[in-house]
C-alpha cells in the first residue's frame, strides 16, 4: 500500500488529518477500512438526536482515562458503547450517508477502543476549547 504524503502510521492506523474552516476532519484506518471522522458543532447535536443522550458525559469520561502522556488508565472504566456511538457520530458528520449505527459497527468488524481514544483526542478538543481569549482569565488566579 502506498502512503500519501503527510500520513502518519500508528499501529493499525494510518492517519490523515486536515483542518477545515468548520471543525476538524481526520481519516483513520480501522482494520481494512478508512473511516473519515469530523468534529464540529454538529457532533453534540447528532449524538443527542440519534441516541437521546448528552455527549459531554462520554467526552468527560474519555478525558478521565487519558493522562498527559496519552496513556490510558484502563482501571478507570471505559464506556465502550459510548465511545463507539461518539465515533459513529463523527463518521456521520463527515458522511451523512453513513449506515445506521449497528450496521456501521458490524461492517467495521474490529473496534480497538483504546487506540481509537488516543486517535480521537484532538477531534474531541474541537468543541471543548475556546478560540477567543477568556476576558476574566486573571480572576481565577486571584
Amino acid at each position: 500500500m502506498r502512503e500519501q504524503k503527510g500520513a502518519r502510521r500508528t499501529g493499525r492506523f494510518l492517519l490523515y488529518k486536515k483542518r477545515k474552516e468548520k471543525g476538524m476532519e481526520k481519516t483513520v484506518k480501522i482494520g481494512n477500512r478508512k473511516v473519515r471522522l469530523k468534529a464540529n458543532a454538529m457532533l453534540p447535536l447528532l449524538y443527542r438526536e440519534y441516541f437521546g443522550e448528552e455527549i459531554f458525559k462520554v467526552q468527560m469520561s474519555i478525558f478521565g482515562l487519558v493522562n498527559e502522556k496519552m496513556e490510558i488508565n484502563l482501571g478507570a472504566g471505559i464506556d465502550t458503547v459510548g465511545i463507539m456511538k461518539m465515533v459513529w457520530c463523527m463518521a456521520k458528520a463527515a458522511n451523512p450517508q453513513a449506515k445506521p449505527f449497528r450496521e456501521w459497527v458490524e461492517e467495521i468488524g474490529e473496534f480497538p477502543v483504546v487506540d481509537i481514544i488516543k486517535e480521537c483526542m484532538e477531534l474531541l478538543m474541537v468543541n471543548m476549547t475556546s478560540l477567543t481569549k477568556i476576558k476574566n482569565a486573571g480572576a481565577a488566579e486571584s
